[in-house]
């Protein structure tokens, strides 16, 4: 009886560790995404100024007609 028991908590503990491995793949495939997706998201941003929305850039900086931060582009 007892070496039954050892088996099936054996056979339990391998089949826990295979499937935390395989969550440890999938959320390191997701977190490798969400960086690529963030990286396309800076690249294709564009800022604008609040007051001005006429104004458009690629990067941030301040608005020519009045000086005001450029904001993300939402």
């Amino acid at each position: 009886m007892k070496n039954y028991s050892l088996v099936i908590i054996s056979i339990c503990f391998i089949a826990l560790c295979s499937c935390k491995s395989k969550e440890n793949n999938a959320s390191s495939s997701q977190s490798e995404q969400i960086k690529k997706d963030s990286t396309d998201v800076k690249k294709a941003a564009e800022y604008t100024c609040p007051m001005h929305p006429e104004v458009v850039s690629d990067k941030p900086g301040k608005c020519p007609q009045c000086g005001m931060d450029l904001m993300i582009k939402s």
